[in-house]
């Protein structure tokens, strides 16, 4: 048996809904059907929950998001021709709950327009184009000022005393800039909701192995994550020139 749905319009052409034995494929037919969303063929919409969950395998969660939504004519359809040929349909929350619990429901917060991103982090928020990640120049200005605290000059006192950060090298700044960039988009779902100057002020301490970072936090996984990480960009000193300017080593 099939069940075919013919849409108006060029870009959501005609879809048919097969009922076999398999619910959960039945059902991620029909979620297809009424809502022909980004991770499906059909458009480029990483802000959609639903698409995002029946990608993942969770089509119950996907057809619980999308019943909350609106109408579903092909869901419901579908629904009704299998329970006529005598299968249960568990179209309830508990699948939801699941795919709320787990790594795959996964999202990063757009700061633009804050929607939720599911995927291609990269391309930036789908909704209304923004790029995603937390603030990058807030994140480096507290990793120069931690920076300049915990380092020290040849006299023994912190370069925070006597130097800002109008003092550092333009390339050393660029470099600092760069690191943080790069250390921000590898782990933009772990940093997601964190405070940018919490994570400039922890990515200086721990990947130069202070007393303090990313690890003293309590933030369990998360924190041993981006402890690893941090970890593996190595140590770097500040030192001043003999012109009174400050690099990196």
């Amino acid at each position: 048996m099939r069940i075919t749905f013919v849409r108006e319009s060029a870009q959501c052409p005609s879809w048919e809904v097969g009922i076999t034995s398999d619910a959960r494929e039945v059902i991620a037919d029909a979620v297809t059907a009424d809502h022909p969303c980004g991770l499906n063929g059909m458009g480029s919409d990483n802000t959609c929950d639903i698409a995002w969950a029946l990608e993942q395998g969770y089509p119950l969660a996907a057809a619980y998001l999308l019943r909350s939504a609106g109408e579903t004519p092909a869901l419901d359809a579908a629904v009704a021709a299998m329970e006529f040929n005598g299968a249960e349909v568990p179209l309830c929350g508990a699948e939801f709950d699941e795919w709320c619990a787990s790594p795959d429901s996964d999202s990063i917060a757009c700061r633009g327009c804050g929607a939720r991103v599911y995927t291609d982090h990269d391309a930036g928020c789908g909704s209304c184009g923004a790029e995603l990640g937390i603030d990058v120049d807030a994140m480096l200005t507290a990793y120069v000022e931690t920076a300049l605290w915990s380092s020290t000059g040849d006299d023994g006192d912190t370069l925070d005393g006597l130097y800002t950060a109008d003092d550092l090298d333009p390339d050393a700044l660029a470099e600092m800039r760069s690191d943080c960039k790069d250390f921000a988009r590898s782990n933009i779902a772990d940093l997601d909701g964190m405070d940018p100057a919490q994570a400039g002020h922890d990515f200086w301490l721990t990947r130069n192995r202070h007393g303090a970072g990313f690890w003293y936090r309590g933030l369990g996984d998360l924190g041993d994550r981006l402890t690893t990480d941090a970890h593996a960009w190595g140590s770097v000193d500040l030192f001043v020139g003999d012109d009174n300017i400050i690099y990196t080593s």
